[in-house]
Parts: structure tokens; sequence; C-alpha cells
């Protein structure tokens, strides 16, 4: 897709997005347990090879 603000073209993979806001699809969902660790979150990103965000709450 074309930047509408560059004209500078990229694959979705490589747009860079602030930290608040992401766009995947692969969920964890954990009923009942308490917010994880943030290094928890960390270290599954570094697995997966992706930055992963932490949502709680419903979707």
């Amino acid at each position: 897709m074309d930047c509408p603000a560059c004209d500078e073209s990229a694959p979705v993979t490589e747009w860079q997005w602030p930290d608040y806001y992401a766009l995947g699809a692969l969920t964890f969902e954990f009923w009942g347990w308490p917010p994880r660790a943030d290094n928890f979150v960390a270290e599954l990103g570094r697995v997966l090879g992706h930055r992963t965000v932490q949502h709680m709450g419903k979707f």
C-alpha cells in the first residue's frame, strides 16, 4: 500500500506503528488469570519473533 503522506510503498508487515497500536490475529486468552508479567510478554515476543502487545479486557 502506498503512504498518502510520502507516496512510498511497503508491505504491511514493514509498517511502523505507535506502541499502543498493533495489527495481528494471533491471540492467547487466559481466563481468570492475573495480568501477565512484562518479562513473560517480552519473552513470548522473542520466541514468536514479533512485537507483542498485552491487551486487558474484551475486544
